[in-house]
């Protein structure tokens, strides 16, 4: 079907069959087009009525789509108050919690009480520390030197720094020669070219000259580096340093021990070990005093899990990274002030940890290499945590758990250690409100905001009545609104829907429980007792509400929405009697059940409970139903709007083909009385 084109009276065609004169009316002078253009606004008119009042239908389907969100959203309010735990949580005051807290575990069955922790052992993780002699030390010999063969033979401290077995890669730090700055005085130094004992010679010069009680030594047998002065205290690194000379000797995490006129500093650890930095077929050997066998696709086991390794091209980090992303349930670390490779259980308690296996067998020696296996390397079984508890009975017990948390040590309470102690630890159990508090106050706030939603969705429009004429009443057709109502304005199954609600709120009245509390109002939630109302401003009024043509006044009667819980009022209840306040809420009669089989046959959403599903789900929901009444609405009116549009087209066509029909018989009259009109000359 074509469409019609508006009111517009411009040249432009309308109708599906226009004639091909761009110009009509030549021979009559008549503007057919704008003649056919008003015609056909009038006859389209009663459509552009329908068409708004379909824009309004859609605005109240929109509505109804929001309004259905909100009351899903009380739905779930509702869930939240059905679980026993809202009103029968508890909560635990610890006298030192440093030591131990203990947190309601939402079973329901804590009761009021002290409990007295008496001692509590932290539980640990089983480990596997390997040998701190699995890497060389800087003044063993060097064999099978992959830089410089030259060096075979020769103890590690004589040749160039970052040739030798040092754990930590020796650097100039930049292209320059390195530059430590000890006692003031600066000493340069190249790991190229320098070995250990040159630059501890240097430096015994260098800051010997000026200081006779300094000494600085290599010990080969503890692998370390030891300054002592006799007569000053000792001060070691400079920001004006280059290269990493105090990290490579371990000096920089070292303990400096200083007096007044004296001081001490030695390597924290070996300067020697495996270097994790570089790769196991590299220099040296990455320091490994048993070399790595296997190549690519290797493998060594831990717990069960295959680690692959590569000596080619995998370092010691590199591998650690490896077993810690794995599923093999450990954290692999290297401690290089100590030269240990460790492995720890990421669980506590007594769960060993399994290095190879016996089935496959392991194509990789990394395990020994590194010293988790064999001499010197140490394993210990983890502990479970204990935890000895005085019940309020006087009765004493100790419960083990393999981590720090026990499940079973206080009834309904889980209980969480921090520290080993001996000291006690009271807990002082108590019913908690503040849950109970929390869901109401979310209940309160989305069923707000939808009594809220809805009182604006159906607002009245406010009228203004124009003044009368002198002799003359004020009638509807002299009435101007002044502010428009609501998309859902007199849609009675909304409406009828809040009522329900304000009076399954106000209603509610909990037989089975204390005579002081059965009731909304008696634990400290009521509804509104007044409501804003629109009013057309009187003129001859001074209200200081009035807001231009409009007046804001307060009217007697719930709006529908609760008042802000009275939390006082609430916990005086709950702690006089909180089964009974559970009950106008979980009761037979309670919020939940009457509120929720309500929403259920509203939305079409099932309200769901911690016991299961509250109402029948309709076929179609009230909602649901009123959308359907819409939609036929406006299907109704697009069918109005299609033959309207097939009229004013046919009506088009029609008065273009009379007016081309009278605009032809024009032109061949005037070119009759033209001929006529040269005969008459002729014969004259």
């Amino acid at each position: 079907m074509a469409s019609i084109s508006g009111t517009g009276s411009g040249l432009g065609a309308t109708g599906t069959n226009p004639a091909p004169v761009s110009f009509p009316g030549i021979s009559s002078g008549i503007d057919y087009n704008s003649i056919i253009q008003k015609l056909t606004s009038l006859t389209l008119a009663p459509a552009q009525a329908y068409q708004k009042q379909i824009t309004q239908i859609d605005a109240a389907n929109s509505e109804l789509i929001k309004i259905n969100s909100l009351l899903s959203s009380v739905q779930n309010a509702l869930t939240t108050l059905s679980s026993p735990r809202t009103f029968n949580a508890y909560i635990a005051n610890s006298s030192n919690p440093t030591v131990a807290t203990a947190v309601d575990n939402g079973t329901g069955t804590a009761t009021a009480g002290s409990y007295i922790l008496t001692n509590s052992q932290l539980a640990t993780a089983s480990y596997v520390s390997g040998s701190t002699t699995a890497g060389h030390k800087v003044s063993d010999v060097l064999t099978n030197d992959q830089i410089n063969p030259a060096n075979d033979g020769k103890t590690s401290d004589t040749v160039p720094l970052d040739e030798s077995f040092a754990s930590i890669t020796p650097t100039n730090g930049g292209n320059q020669r390195g530059q430590v700055t000890i006692d003031g005085q600066t000493i340069t130094y190249d790991v190229t070219s320098d070995s250990l004992q040159t630059i501890v010679a240097r430096i015994q010069l260098t800051v010997g000259s000026i200081d006779p009680g300094f000494t600085i030594s290599y010990n080969g047998t503890s692998d370390t580096v030891a300054l002592n002065s006799t007569d000053k205290p000792i001060s070691i690194g400079s920001p004006s340093d280059r290269g990493n000379l105090l990290t490579v000797l371990k000096l920089d995490v070292a303990q400096v021990n200083n007096s007044l006129a004296s001081g001490s500093v030695t390597s924290a650890g070996a300067i020697g070990g495996i270097n994790q930095a570089t790769v196991f077929t590299g220099n040296n050997l990455a320091g490994l005093v048993t070399p790595l066998s296997g190549s690519t696709g290797s493998f060594f086991t831990i717990n069960g899990v295959k680690i692959t390794i590569n000596p080619s091209t995998d370092n010691l980090a590199s591998v650690l990274q490896r077993i810690n992303s794995s599923a093999a349930g450990v954290v692999a670390s290297y401690n290089t002030t100590t030269d240990q490779v460790t492995l720890t259980s990421k669980t506590t308690g007594p769960s060993g940890i399994v290095l190879g296996s016996t089935s496959t067998g392991d194509s990789s020696n990394f395990l020994a290499a590194v010293g988790l296996e064999g001499a010197g390397a140490t394993t210990a079984v983890g502990k479970q945590a204990s935890a000895t508890v005085l019940a309020p009975s006087g009765i004493s017990t100790t419960y083990y758990s393999n981590t720090n948390s026990f499940a079973n040590a206080i009834p309904g309470l889980t209980l969480n250690i921090f520290q080993n102690s001996s000291t006690s630890t009271t807990f002082t159990i108590a019913q908690d409100s503040s849950t109970a508090i929390n869901a109401i106050n979310t209940f309160v706030s989305v069923y707000n905001a939808t009594i809220n939603e809805i009182n604006n969705a159906t607002a009245p429009p406010v009228i203004k009545q124009a003044a009368a004429g002198t002799g003359t009443q004020a009638t509807t057709a002299n009435s101007v609104a002044i502010a428009s109502g609501g998309p859902l304005y007199n849609d009675f199954a909304i409406e009828q829907i809040k009522d329900n609600l304000i009076n399954l709120s106000e209603n509610i009245i909990n037989s089975s429980g204390s005579s002081s509390y059965q009731s909304l109002q008696s634990i400290g939630l009521a509804l509104d007792s007044s409501h804003a109302q629109l009013q057309a401003t009187d003129p001859n009024a001074t209200s200081s509400t009035s807001s231009g043509p409009v007046t804001v006044s307060q009217a007697d009667g719930t709006s529908g929405a609760f008042l802000p819980l009275n939390v006082t009022a609430f916990q005086a209840a709950f702690a006089a009697n909180p089964n009974a306040v559970a009950n106008i809420f979980n009761g037979s009669d309670g919020i939940v059940n009457t509120i929720g089989n309500y929403l259920t046959t509203v939305t079409g959403l099932p309200t769901q409970t911690v016991n299961g599903f509250l109402g029948s789900v309709p076929s179609t929901s009230l909602i649901q139903s009123d959308e359907n009444n819409n939609s036929a609405q406006i299907k109704s009116l697009q069918d109005y709007i299609a033959q309207i549009n097939d009229e004013a087209n046919a009506q088009a066509d029609q008065l273009r083909a009379q007016f081309t029909s009278s605009e032809t018989l024009i032109a061949q009259y005037q070119s009759v009385q033209s001929q006529i009109g040269q005969l008459s000359q002729g014969l004259g």
